[in-house]
C-alpha cells in the first residue's frame, strides 16, 4: 500500500467490465448515538450532486458492518466509499483507547477493511483522521485507497474522493489458491433474543463473520487459520466490535470442529461466567503441527 499524504492512490489502464459498480455506504450517527437521517441525507445528496463517472453506483443509508463485510467481498464491487465518523489516537493511544471507525450501530468496523475483494481498486474511507488508522494496521492492500489524516468536511471529501476515481482504470482482480487449517464453526442463540453479528478473528486478522441472527437458532461457517505452531496460534476471538460494554449483548455459544484432536474452552471467569461483553475468546487445547489444505478465500468473476 503505497501512502501519499493526505491521500493516496495508484492507478491501472484497462476498461472496466460488464457488472462492474460502485458502492457507497453511508454510517453515521449523531452525537446523542442516534440515527443522524438529516446528515445522511446531506451526504447522499452531496455525493449524488457530485458524482459523474461512468460506473453505475448503488447507495446503502445507515450501513452496518454486515452491510460492509458483504460488500467488501461482493465481486461486483470495482470502487467502495464508506463514510462514517473515525478516530485515531496514533502512537500514544493509553489504556483501553482504541481506533475507530464506526458505524451507523456503534460498531466499530476497522478490523473489516483488512481484507477485501480482489477486483476492488478502490477504497475510499471518508471520515476524520481515518488514514491514520489505515497506515498503523498495516492493511497493505493491493489498490487506490483515498482516506485523510484530518477533520475534513463531507463535501470536500468526496470532492477529493472523486477526482482520485475519476483517474483509476479498472482491471479484474487474481484470485489465488491459499493454504488453511479448515473449521467448522457452528453458532447457537437464545431463540428469544437477535444475537449481533460476530466477526472470528485470529491473530489479529478477520477469518469469518456471522451475520446477525434473525430468527435463527443455529449458524454455520467454515473458516481457514494460517498454518500453527503453537497452541496460542490457533486462539479464536469472537468480536461483535461494540463499543459499548454496558449492555448485554447476545454473542451465542460456539462450537468449533475440526479433523484434528484437541478442543476450543471458552475462557471464563472464576464463577464460570464468559469473559468479556462484546467478544468472547476460544483458547485451543491440543497439539499443533496440523497439516492445511488448499482453499479459495474468493472467487472471481
Amino acid at each position: 500500500m503505497k501512502l501519499i499524504s493526505v491521500l493516496l492512490f495508484l492507478s491501472f489502464s484497462l476498461m472496466s467490465f460488464a457488472g462492474d459498480r460502485a458502492v457507497v455506504l453511508i454510517s453515521l450517527k449523531g452525537k446523542s448515538g442516534l440515527l443522524r437521517k438529516d446528515v445522511a441525507q446531506k451526504v447522499l445528496k452531496q455525493f449524488k450532486q457530485s458524482y459523474n463517472h461512468s460506473l453505475p453506483v448503488t447507495f446503502f443509508q445507515n450501513a452496518t458492518q454486515e452491510d460492509l463485510y458483504r460488500e467488501a467481498h461482493n465481486p461486483e464491487n470495482k470502487a467502495l466509499f464508506w463514510i462514517s465518523h473515525a478516530n485515531s489516537f496514533g502512537a500514544e493511544a493509553g489504556l483501553g483507547q482504541e481506533d475507530m471507525i464506526l458505524d451507523s450501530e456503534g460498531t466499530n468496523v476497522k478490523d473489516l477493511l483488512q481484507n477485501v475483494h480482489p477486483n476492488l481498486n478502490l477504497l475510499a474511507v471518508l471520515g476524520c483522521n481515518a488514514l491514520p488508522i489505515l497506515k498503523k494496521n498495516h492493511y497493505g492492500l493491493d489498490l487506490t485507497i483515498v482516506s485523510f489524516n484530518k477533520k475534513i468536511s463531507s463535501k470536500k471529501a468526496i470532492s477529493e474522493s472523486l477526482k482520485i476515481l475519476d483517474e483509476v482504470k479498472f482491471v479484474p482482480g487474481t484470485c489465488q489458491s491459499e493454504q488453511g487449517i479448515r473449521l467448522t464453526i457452528k453458532r447457537t442463540v437464545d431463540e428469544t433474543r437477535e444475537a449481533v453479528s460476530i466477526k472470528v478473528m485470529n491473530r489479529g486478522k478477520v477469518v469469518g463473520f456471522f451475520p446477525r441472527s434473525l430468527n435463527q437458532v443455529h449458524q454455520k461457517i467454515t473458516v481457514y487459520l494460517p498454518e500453527a505452531k503453537i497452541a496460542n496460534d490457533m486462539k479464536l476471538i469472537f468480536d461483535s466490535g461494540k463499543i459499548d460494554n454496558q449492555k448485554n449483548y447476545e454473542l451465542g455459544f460456539f462450537e468449533i470442529q475440526f479433523q484434528n484432536q484437541g478442543a476450543w474452552s471458552l475462557f471464563r471467569d472464576k464463577s464460570g461466567n464468559p469473559m468479556g461483553i462484546t467478544q468472547n475468546i476460544y483458547r485451543y487445547k491440543g497439539e499443533v503441527g496440523i497439516q492445511t489444505e488448499v482453499f479459495e478465500p474468493y472467487h472471481c468473476r
